[in-house]
């Protein structure tokens, strides 16, 4: 119980420490984009090991973690892949400066997560993708020309409209 006590002071006194040392935001960025593929690492690992084994038709819901084989429900196993939902949002609004090897690197972690995702069958998860793709939405609109906005929203509808065909909601 002292841990949990103790987690959020010392999680936001670790932020603001890291965003006062920090140089520029593209390297606060980067900062919290790795501490966030780190803190869902284990979970990553043990659902793709999992996935591997038995396949996306297992019935059961909890995962052993890969390196002690301790059983986790797979809500729990969830919430650590909850900040890799949010790629795609970060990088519809910060695609300059970031790189493409990055941008690669970013898109490969967000489909293993997504596949972690389909595993556990956690809707939650797709709900914060969604809510995080909206939200960039709502910011990156007003700032770009019509034109833009066209391509962006009519290559969401095509990977939508993909992502409904090849795996169906139901």
């Amino acid at each position: 119980m002292f841990i949990y006590l103790l987690f959020p002071a010392c999680f936001y006194i670790i932020g603001k420490k890291i965003i006062f040392k920090s140089n520029s935001f593209l390297e606060t960025f980067f900062i919290f984009f790795a501490l966030s593929s780190i803190f869902s690492f284990s979970a990553l690992v043990s659902v793709l090991l999992n996935l591997v084994e038995g396949g996306f038709l297992q019935t059961d819901r909890t995962i052993p973690m890969f390196w002690n084989g301790k059983n986790m429900k797979a809500t729990a196993m969830g919430a650590y892949l909850t900040y890799n939902m949010t790629i795609p949002g970060l990088l519809l609004n910060y695609r300059q400066g970031i790189g493409k090897f990055f941008m690669l690197l970013a898109g490969v972690i967000f489909v293993l997560t997504l596949l972690c995702v389909f595993r556990l069958g956690s809707r939650t998860q797709l709900v914060i993708s969604l809510i995080a793709v909206i939200v960039s939405l709502f910011f990156i609109i007003p700032n770009q020309s019509a034109r833009n906005n066209f391509k962006l929203i009519a290559s969401l509808i095509i990977i939508i409209g993909g992502f409904l065909i090849f795996f169906p909601i139901d």
